[in-house]
């Protein structure tokens, strides 16, 4: 119910995107196509390769962690910050703040998101494309 909730009533996180903005935060997108594809569009941008643990992401009860980083709708904020008083933004906001990865240099293999499960590289998750 609360995801369906979220889904058919999103919540534009202004507010908090400020309060990011002040606080520290170097980067931050929504994640309405996906986070695998919206972080990719942020790395791209910024000249990064992010690496993202899928088993920190918080999930509603039946999602799996796969199903969550791909899917899209979610409408919530992913933020790259050297580093951010988190304490502060949830007594701020009311909301949890949450690492899930790093942004790390670009490798040989260049730039992007990279997903991994426990330690484990998986393989490229498609999130929503508006072109082809």
């Amino acid at each position: 119910p609360e995801a369906r909730d979220r889904f058919a009533r999103p919540v534009a996180r202004i507010a908090e995107a400020r309060w990011l903005a002040r606080g520290g935060a170097r980067a931050a997108i929504d994640i309405s196509d996906g986070l695998l594809a919206d972080v990719e569009h942020m790395a791209v941008a910024s000249g990064v390769r992010i690496q993202i643990d899928l088993e920190r992401l918080p999930l509603f009860e039946g999602v799996s962690a796969r199903d969550a980083a791909a899917s899209g709708e979610e409408y919530e904020l992913v933020v790259c910050a050297a580093a951010l008083n988190v304490s502060a933004f949830e007594r701020a906001t009311g909301l949890a703040l949450t690492a899930i990865g790093r942004a790390m240099e670009p490798v040989p293999d260049g730039i992007g998101v990279t997903a991994r499960m426990n330690g484990e590289r998986l393989a490229p998750a498609e999130g929503f494309r508006h072109f082809s």
